[in-house]
Formats: C-alpha cells, sequence, structure tokens
C-alpha cells in the first residue's frame, strides 16, 4: 500500500484544476466539486493504516488533519514548503538517529551511555549553515580517529585479558631461536629460503598460506582448498604486506604479525579483537601485470580472500 501522504499527492495533482478551494468544510457547488469531495472519502479509508505505520495514536488524528490541511493549502509559498520539507527530513532523523547514534559510538550493548542528540542537530545545521566549529574537510579521518578511540576504549574494556594474552605470544616469539624482526613488531622464521624477486607493494602475488589464531586455530588456508591463492599486495592488511615485501620468491616462512598490523580492535568474528595472528605462507610468484597504480592504493584492511 501506498503511503497516505504520496496518495493525496496524486491526487491533488490530478484534479487542480477543479479542486481550487482551500475550505475544508467543503461546498460541493457543482458535480466536479461533488467529484473532488468524494475522492477524498475514498483516499481518507487508508488513514488509519498510515496512522499505524508511522506509529500514531488514533487519538491523534485531529492532529495528523490539521497538518495535512496545512500542507496541501501551501500553494506556492516557498517559504513554508521548506519550513515543511525541514519538518518531514528532522522527523525521519529525529525518529531513528538517538538510538543509532548510541550504538554506532558505544556499541549495540551499552545500556549506560547515551548519544548527544543535540549536539548532532547543532553540528547538522552550523554545517549546512556554513558556520561549524569543526574543519569540514577533516571531519571524516576526526570522526573516524574519535570512533576508534571510543571503540578501542570499549574493546579493551572487554578484551584486556586477552590483549595481554596475545602481546604476551608475540614477547615470547621475539626470543625463540631463528625468529627475526621485520619492521612494526612483525617476525618470521624461514622454513625455505628463495632466490627469487622480492614482490612490491604494488604488485599482485601468488602465495600458498594457512592463517592461525595464537592457539592454534586455522581460520584461513589455501592448503585445505588445494588452491594457490592470488592477491594484490595493497588489499592485504598492512603486516602480511610488509612481510611479503620482504621475501623472495620461492620462499617459505612463518610470518607472526601484532595485532596493531592486523585487525586491531576490530571484532572480525573468528578473529576476536586484539589478535596477533600467524601465518605460514610460500610465495610462489610475482604477477607484476594485474598490479595496481602505486598512487591509487585502496586501504589494507583485509585477510587475503578465501
Amino acid at each position: 500500500m501506498k503511503k497516505f501522504g504520496m496518495i493525496m499527492a496524486a491526487v491533488a495533482a490530478a484534479f487542480m484544476a477543479s479542486c481550487n478551494s482551500s475550505a475544508p468544510q467543503g461546498e460541493l457547488k457543482d458535480e466536479a466539486d461533488t467529484l473532488c469531495y468524494a475522492i477524498g472519502m475514498q483516499q481518507s479509508n487508508g488513514i488509519e493504516g498510515y496512522m499505524q505505520q508511522m506509529e500514531l495514536d488514533s487519538t491523534l488524528v485531529d492532529e495528523l488533519l490539521r497538518g495535512f490541511v496545512d500542507g496541501a493549502n501551501l500553494g506556492g509559498d516557498a517559504k513554508k514548503k521548506a519550513y515543511y520539507a525541514g519538518v518531514s527530513v528532522g522527523f525521519q532523523i529525529g525518529s531513528q538517529a538517538p538510538q543509532g547514534l548510541t550504538q554506532q559510538i558505544y556499541g549495540p550493548n551499552d545500556s549506560i551511555n547515551k548519544a548527544n542528540f543535540a549536539d548532532f542537530v547543532a553540528g547538522f545545521v552550523a554545517a549546512a549553515k556554513g558556520n561549524a566549529k569543526l574543519d569540514k574537510n577533516g571531519v571524516d579521518s576526526l570522526s573516524q580517529a574519535i570512533m576508534t578511540k571510543i571503540n578501542n576504549r570499549r574493546m579493551e574494556k572487554e578484551y584486556g585479558a586477552y590483549k595481554k594474552e596475545n602481546e604476551a605470544f608475540m614477547a615470547k616469539v621475539a626470543k625463540q631461536e631463528g625468529v627475526k624482526a621485520l619492521s612494526d613488531g612483525i617476525y618470521y622464521k624461514v622454513e625455505k629460503e628463495g632466490n627469487g624477486n622480492k614482490p612490491a607493494a604494488t604488485d599482485k602475488v601468488k602465495i600458498h598460506y594457512e592463517g592461525k589464531l595464537i592457539n592454534d586455530t586455522v581460520f584461513d588456508s589455501s592448503y585445505k582448498r588445494n588452491q594457490p591463492a592470488e592477491m594484490p599486495l595493497a588489499q592485504v592488511m598492512p603486516g602480511f604486506r610488509t612481510a611479503l615485501t620482504n621475501m623472495p620468491v620461492g620462499s617459505k616462512w612463518v610470518i607472526y604479525i601484532p595485532q596493531e598490523q592486523a585487525y586491531g580492535s576490530q571484532d572480525m568474528g573468528q578473529i576476536k579483537p586484539f589478535s596477533a595472528l600467524v601465518f605460514t605462507v610460500e610465495l610462489i610468484d610475482i604477477l607484476k601485470d594485474a598490479a595496481p597504480k602505486a598512487d591509487n592504493l585502496p586501504e589494507a584492511e583485509i585477510v587475503p580472500a578465501k
């Protein structure tokens, strides 16, 4: 069923020529007036369903009809039209945004904190008028940084013990015989040293790999699929890319990636927040022909595709 407002808009457009009276009482001076009145009666059959859809109590029908009459009689009044358009947008946002903001900022399970909806409205208005307190060009990166900071605090509270466990694992790995260090806290152990070229961060590579958590749970494996994977290094997690760009073709390494160079505080299902990851990787070949351009690299946030 179409929304009541949409139906009434269609009726108004179709009968504007003959239904030009603004009086809600109805005069029914001729057949055309009577037809307009009858069609109005027919269309009002959907009002109860519309009120239910909008979650309005039936006792508020007079308020709804008052608003309907005001809107129907706007005519060419551009100021009133703009006002009612704003009311419509504001109502839609106001009915959803407060709860949505709270869940976005504090998570779906937080029953204590509540987002400040008044600041949301203030930011909306200020940006639209061009006098916002924050730099419009930098607001996206600022929002992301704050969201990450708040999310990190929430996740550290929930997964603090697990984070320490993974940090202790990486510290133990660093002291193991045969383990070598790369940048950013990444370690590796050579199982087979190849003598081929090393891929660039913009190359596509062909590899066999197995990814595990620190408790040896396998979360992904090309070996199990019996099919090497091909992937652009620009589209893998930072720690994985760093290791592969230091690895000659023909090599097989065990790579130890700290959570900061993997998914950090993100919850990836089987891969919990703050998980250090262990990859066994064989670099089979470099597929330069499929490499993306260096000046157009996407963000590296994913593990090798399954």
